[in-house]
């Protein structure tokens, strides 16, 4: 079974997890720049039962910093 909380540390203060307009408002691009991001491997997380994708914004910072330009 997967699970989001798989890999925190005990004191590691949870997880944050954001929306796709909070994400889009926090790195300040647009809907399809995300939608592309996705598409390339940015960590999203779409529940089963659920319609919206939630992101883990340590995650998308890790993967963001980890990207060739």
């Amino acid at each position: 079974m997967f699970s989001l909380t798989s890999n925190i540390k005990e004191g590691d203060g949870g997880v944050s997890l954001i929306g796709m307009k909070q994400l889009q408002n926090h790195l300040g691009i647009s809907y399809s720049t995300l939608y592309r991001m996705m598409k390339k491997g940015l960590p999203h997380y779409k529940p089963k039962g659920f319609k919206k994708v939630q992101f883990n914004i340590k995650k998308v910072e890790c993967w963001l910093e980890n990207q060739s330009i």
